[in-house]
């Protein structure tokens, strides 16, 4: 599971993976390096390992940071975006198109008011091409063997609550 773009987020995903599967967190997956899927991270350690392409770790650890980095020390352009945006959902007629923007720009700002709190966190164990996770449900149940691919999908189900 990638851990959204905002801490918040990342709370209720972090809250809901307990609720449901009665454990602690033991492992996260951040599929590419986009903050929208990473900024979340932080909520997960040290409990949890945050497992990751190497080439998004690698993106992550120069690119991501520097980008934060710089988020940081000048975060104007980004609010001036999105007013730019916002006056230009204003102006659109196309009312899928304008939810969508005006979700995009809701996420924004949602990224923008826990930027001063976001503590980077990169992946802590990667791989290249394939990578095989031996998943035991239970302490009576046999275990399952699931595949991650590049693309980082887990084919087993280990929920023990159903959502109310």
């Amino acid at each position: 599971m990638d851990t959204f773009n905002t801490i918040y987020a990342a709370a209720d995903l972090h809250a809901a993976a307990m609720y449901l599967t009665e454990n602690p967190v033991s492992y996260v997956f951040n599929t590419h390096w986009h903050s929208d899927h990473t900024s979340g991270n932080q909520l997960f350690t040290p409990q949890a390992q945050i497992i990751s392409t190497s080439i998004t770790h690698e993106i992550m650890a120069t690119f991501g940071k520097n980008r934060l980095a710089q988020q940081l020390s000048n975060p104007e352009p980004i609010y001036q975006a999105i007013d730019e945006v916002e006056e230009k959902i204003k102006q659109e007629t196309d009312e899928k198109l304008k939810k969508e923007m005006q979700w995009e720009n809701a996420s924004n700002r949602e990224y923008m008011k826990i930027l001063p709190n976001l503590v980077y966190t990169l992946p802590t164990i990667t791989f290249d091409q394939r990578m095989s996770i031996m998943v035991v449900i239970g302490p009576y149940s046999s275990s399952r063997m699931a595949a991650v691919t590049r693309k980082v999908m887990l084919s087993c189900t280990c929920l023990k609550k159903k959502l109310p």
